[in-house]
């Protein structure tokens, strides 16, 4: 299984840890029951049992870099967020990348997106909105999607840099005794979606 996630607000889920997730489900409107948050975040986390899966699943993040500035809660939950991403990068199924702020033009200012490869091979895509996310299994829409995400990853920051950067950033949220984790160079796995 492989999947392409290009994200514009938030940390996407399978990368979340518990605490931002709690945030996240807190800020709803109208707002949910606490009984209700817990149980989102619990499902929440339980897809990320994904990461332990055998074989190893293909993932390919790309997030917008004001992502990482966002000061979101309590400034705990942005430094343990930031680290659990940072210590994610070293997975080497996982791949992330920066959109930079600066760039003028690209796909991804449609809004967020993930694209799905099943181990039969099936594309499938997902847009989550307000209300209700859509899923997308039609080839050709499936299709014109994967065209509009190949025009937007060539702009990203490449992934060399992504570990560089995101301790630049950690270090704006975590006191100078802690220790960061020190980049490395993950191999670039480019993932593409084989249509039906």
């Amino acid at each position: 299984m492989s999947l392409f996630s290009y994200q514009s607000q938030l940390i996407p889920g399978l990368l979340q840890t518990e605490a931002y997730a709690r945030f996240i489900f807190g800020c709803n409107y109208p707002p949910l029951e606490d009984e209700e948050i817990e149980k989102r975040v619990a499902e929440r986390l339980g897809r990320q049992k994904i990461l332990e899966r055998r074989p190893r699943p293909i993932l390919h993040f790309i997030l917008e870099e004001s992502i990482l500035h966002a000061q979101l809660g309590d400034p705990e939950v942005m430094r343990e967020q930031l680290l659990h991403l940072r210590r994610c990068m070293d997975l080497p199924f996982v791949t992330l990348q920066i959109m930079p702020r600066n760039t003028l033009r690209h796909a991804g200012l449609a809004g967020p997106l993930v694209l799905l490869e099943t181990p039969d091979h099936d594309g499938l895509a997902y847009i989550d909105g307000q209300l209700r996310g859509e899923l997308y299994d039609e080839p050709a829409d499936v299709s014109a999607l994967c065209r509009g995400m190949g025009c937007c990853v060539p702009r990203r920051l490449p992934s060399r840099r992504a570990p560089g950067y995101l301790t630049h950033c950690l270090e704006r949220h975590v006191p100078r005794s802690t220790h960061l984790p020190r980049p490395h160079r993950p191999p670039l796995v480019q993932v593409q979606l084989q249509q039906r």
